[in-house]
């Protein structure tokens, strides 16, 4: 008898296991790159824009208020363009449709205050990792 208790290989999770470890997260961002890809065209200067301020944000060069200043101007006027963009967000920074008109979108949770420091509603700077 042959014991591999000490050669193991990990398997992948099952699929609940990955959905609750955020896989529907995932597919739902991919899809909305999808969707301004076919709405831009891929060879437009704006979905070129696009995918550059993405990976400035996911490189942290851009923080949420940052990145969602740039996408809310990027895609004025294509109000499902710029909501579909929650999915990279935090649900602390996700952009609300109230303000989008005005072209200043509204957001849930952390805005700057007036020493330019960012609160959570409660007075509070919290620590956000990106």
């Amino acid at each position: 008898m042959n014991n591999n208790n000490n050669n193991r290989q990990i398997r992948p999770a099952p699929p609940a296991a990955a959905a609750a470890a955020g896989i529907p997260e995932i597919q739902h961002a991919r899809n909305y790159v999808a969707r301004v890809k076919s709405s831009l065209g891929a060879a437009s200067p704006q979905y070129r824009l696009f995918l550059a301020t993405l990976k400035s944000y996911r490189t942290r060069v851009l923080t949420p208020q940052e990145v969602i200043q740039r996408i809310s101007e990027l895609f004025r006027g294509q109000r499902d363009l710029i909501l579909g963009f929650n999915a990279f967000l935090p649900p602390e920074y996700q952009i609300l449709e109230e303000g989008l008109d005005d072209h200043v979108p509204a957001m849930v949770g952390p805005m700057e205050n007036h020493d330019g420091h960012v609160e959570d509603g409660n007075g509070h700077v919290p620590h956000h990792h990106v």
